[in-house]
């Protein structure tokens, strides 16, 4: 029974060091989020849009067959004006103009719908598109609760381990100590070489 105690400690304490090295251990997730060809007409444009939750990382693949679009990327303040013919801000960072082929990563900066416009209004000719955007995001093998999981394993399987040692110590004999016996009080006795004799009062 000592022995099985001190077994499942060791089990408790190997399955919680392992559920917390898996819930700790990074891993990157891809998603697909928009994966299309189109034509962009000539004097015409091409747009998607979606709304990002913040610090979401894309991943921007486009690919123009015959030519090159303007790929601009903006909020959807600035794409009113755009589609209004007026004056209109962009973000720099995924901006490319007169772009034939492209894949890079960009982070949206706010929570908000973005348009990812494909501009082809200073072309006589049409525009045969290929784009793939991705979301991508990191992780661990296992779920957070698995680290909470495990480190609650560690310390019971830490536990039982103490308490078997405790135990063992307990049960050990200890280092033989004299035994001490009552004055025994032998008088008026002699011994001699071939018999002892005693004698009392």
């Amino acid at each position: 029974m000592k022995s099985n105690r001190l077994y499942i400690g060791i089990g408790l304490v190997t399955i919680g060091v392992l559920l917390i090295a898996l819930s700790l251990f990074p891993i990157a997730h891809s998603a697909t989020l928009w994966d299309s060809a189109f034509e962009v007409h000539s004097f015409g444009w091409y747009y998607y849009s979606t709304i990002f939750a913040p610090l979401t990382h894309l991943h921007l693949g486009i690919e123009v067959q015959q030519g090159s679009v303007d790929f601009i990327v903006m909020d959807e303040e600035n794409f009113i004006k755009y589609n209004s013919s007026q004056a209109y801000q962009y973000y720099v960072a995924p901006y490319h103009p007169s772009a034939t082929r492209a894949d890079f990563q960009w982070i949206p900066p706010s929570s908000q719908r973005i348009y990812f416009v494909f501009d082809n209004r200073k072309s006589l000719s049409s525009k045969f598109v290929s784009a793939l955007f991705s979301v991508e995001s990191s992780g661990t093998l296992l779920p957070p609760m698995a680290l909470y999981v495990g480190i609650g394993f560690l310390f019971v399987g830490l536990e039982e381990g103490i308490r078997k040692r405790q135990k063992q110590a307990n049960n050990t004999p200890k280092d033989a100590q004299p035994v001490s016996f009552p004055n025994m009080v032998l008088a008026c006795g002699s011994i001699n070489q071939n018999s002892v004799n005693i004698q009392f009062p």
